[in-house]
């Protein structure tokens, strides 16, 4: 526990310094310090003293009023008084400050001596039963903080043990190393920082061969406890230090074991005083914790290796993904991710749904929350110009309940491989309706005419051919319209679709009104469309010019849905689609000539998913009405 020190004040320096030569001499065990009385309270605490010894020697010196400040500060601080005489009103005066012993300075030397070192005697063992009390609730409260900080990373545990380790031992330095003993290797992994701050070594490696190493590595190779109180004369464990090295005084190791293994060392160093068996009892009882905190150290280098591989996955995988709490909020997710969804989203908090694509996820997100499976789906959105297509899944994590506890999505853009399946789809559906037309539909119409030229062949009668001729010329319209829808058709989906200005798409698909009124009220209007949008404007015209009958007007208009989709209308005054005819205007082959431009209609507007739909009363007129969706549309 070290030696007692007591405080020395007053005015005599011959009684003071003579009472500080008989103390050293008679108790071995008590350092004294000589204080002067003025100032005596901060020289008091600045020394660290246990005992005050105070002379009252008045008028030169009120001892009285001294004591009355220490104990201001420190109600139990021990103190012994020196008085003239055995002044009975001085004593009371003095036992009512709380003074521990008062002695009359003018006995003889020796029994004064006697006196005041059977009282200083007591007094140490009183000191030293308060420090062995408080050193034991400061151990029990740092074996608290240690188990308090388990969870806590392995580095800023042992920092904490260290510096708690050298302050009980009343040290100035400290360390501690994990051992390798297959590799025969200390890593210095922590220092106190009183000895950071002292040490000057130009180099401070972090690696110490334990076969080279002088007293760091005796604990470990001994595999007990070492304690030197003189180590400039003890040449058994003394190899030398470093230049700039801290210089060692007294130096005490232990081992640290775990499972019966050494893992670690810990030391102190340049104590005051020797250190003692207590002094090494104390550190080997706080340093049993540091066995079981190796495991928590290597706890903590699985989860950083763990955590490592984790973010390199998370880094180069080639697909989005993302990891949202029991609540939705978004725990963490890769770059690919927060590029994918934009919108301003954050790390550790909610996703903010303002856009097709985070609805998708959230909707993705509370289905995965209801099935044991997860959720799958592919979402749509626009990027600018494109259409995105990207393949989203929902997986539920269960923590130990079994109870929801977050999901991970995965999110992989497949607007390729979407656009390519479409396409071949598209083309394949293309080439079968070209391929009818070509091989049965056009052949019909050739076996017709030949017919007819076979049948002129044989007639003689001018007004007959006449008439045969009219047929075999409106044949041969027909076969040309086929080819053309084919050349049309065939090249439906080759490009990618384009932002088309409609009104100018209208006027170049109806050059000529044919002295119809014409109007079109679609300035401003953009839409995302195959190249051969006119063509459908010019099919509906020519329906109307075909079917109509007595049509005076055609107007052509867009109105903006309530969903953010585009209507855009078309509507005639002629005699309109009788009702049993709505469901079937669409499909080819339907029709009184050759059936395929209200096919072509409906086949172009389906390049960017747009449905036509003829919604007219017969009689009134017809009426269709074309759906663009939200993100496929825009007012310039």
């Amino acid at each position: 526990m070290g030696k007692v020190r007591v405080a020395l004040a007053g005015n005599d320096p011959v009684l003071l310094s003579r009472l500080e030569t008989a103390l050293a001499s008679s108790y071995n065990d008590i350092g004294t310090l000589l204080i002067d009385h003025v100032g005596t309270l901060a020289d008091l605490m600045k020394a660290k003293a246990d005992i005050l010894l105070i002379d009252h020697d008045p008028p030169a010196s009120d001892a009285l009023e001294v004591i009355k400040k220490v104990r201001e500060q420190d109600p139990d601080f021990p103190v012994i008084i020196l008085t003239p005489s055995d002044d009975g009103t001085l004593s009371t005066e003095a036992l009512c400050q709380g003074v521990d012993c008062h002695a009359n300075r003018d006995l003889d030397h020796e029994k004064l001596h006697l006196l005041l070192g059977s009282q200083i005697e007591r007094l140490a063992r009183m000191v030293r039963d308060r420090r062995e009390a408080r050193m034991a609730d400061y151990r029990l409260q740092t074996m608290v903080q240690i188990a308090d900080k388990r969870q806590s990373p392995f580095h800023e545990m042992a920092h904490f043990v260290l510096e708690r380790m050298v302050e009980i031992s009343s040290s100035t330095i400290g360390y501690i190393a994990t051992v390798d003993l297959e590799g025969r290797t200390l890593n210095m992994f922590a220092w106190s920082q009183g000895g950071m701050k002292e040490c000057r070594t130009s180099n401070r490696p972090i690696l110490y061969n334990l076969d080279e190493t002088g007293l760091w590595g005796e604990p470990v190779r001994q595999g007990r406890p070492i304690m030197v109180n003189d180590y400039a004369k003890d040449g058994q464990y003394r190899k030398g230090v470093p230049e700039g090295h801290v210089p060692l005084h007294r130096v005490m190791a232990i081992p640290i074991f775990n499972r019966g293994k050494i893992v670690a060392t810990c030391g102190v160093a340049n104590k005051d005083e020797d250190y003692t068996e207590r002094d090494l009892r104390h550190l080997q009882l706080l340093m049993n914790s540091m066995g079981d905190l190796y495991d928590v150290a290597n706890r903590d280098v699985v989860l950083h290796e763990a955590e490592k591989r984790y973010e390199a996955i998370m880094r180069k995988i080639p697909v989005a993904v993302a990891l949202l709490d029991a609540e939705g909020v978004l725990v963490d997710a890769n770059d690919l991710f927060m590029n994918m969804v934009g919108n301003g989203i954050q790390r550790n908090a909610a996703l903010v749904c303002d856009d097709e694509l985070t609805n998708g996820i959230m909707e993705l997100y509370k289905e995965c929350r209801e099935l044991p499976a997860g959720s799958k789906r592919i979402l749509h959105h626009m990027r600018g110009d494109e259409h995105i297509h990207i393949r989203s899944t929902a997986s539920p994590l269960l923590d130990k309940s079994n109870r929801f506890n977050g999901a991970i999505l995965v999110m992989d853009d497949i607007s390729s491989e979407y656009e390519a399946n479409k396409t071949l789809e598209r083309t394949a559906h293309q080439l079968k309706t070209v391929d009818q037309i070509t091989r049965h539909d056009v052949m019909n119409q050739l076996q017709a005419l030949y017919g007819y030229i076979g049948i002129m062949k044989e007639v003689q009668d001018p007004g007959m051919s006449e008439r045969l001729l009219s047929r075999m010329e409106h044949i041969l319209d027909i076969i040309s319209d086929q080819m053309n829808f084919s050349r049309t058709y065939q090249s439906l989906g080759v490009h990618r679709p384009l932002w088309l200005n409609l009104h100018n798409e209208v006027r170049a698909g109806i050059s000529d009104s044919h002295g119809i009124d014409l109007q079109v009220d679609l300035d401003g209007l953009e839409v995302l469309a195959d190249s051969a949008l006119n063509k459908v404007f010019y099919n509906l015209f020519e329906n109307t010019l075909r079917h109509g009958g007595d049509v005076s007007q055609v107007w052509i208009g867009g109105e903006l849905e309530e969903d953010g989709s585009l209507t855009i209308i078309y509507r005639d005054d002629g005699k309109g689609v009788p009702l049993h005819q709505k469901q079937n205007i669409f499909q080819k082959g339907v029709g009184r000539n050759t059936g395929l431009g209200m096919f072509l209609v409906r086949e172009i507007l389906s390049m960017t998913d747009v449905r036509i739909e003829e919604t007219g009363i017969e009689g009134e007129g017809v009426c269709f009405k074309l759906s663009f969706p939200p993100g496929i549309h825009r007012q310039t």
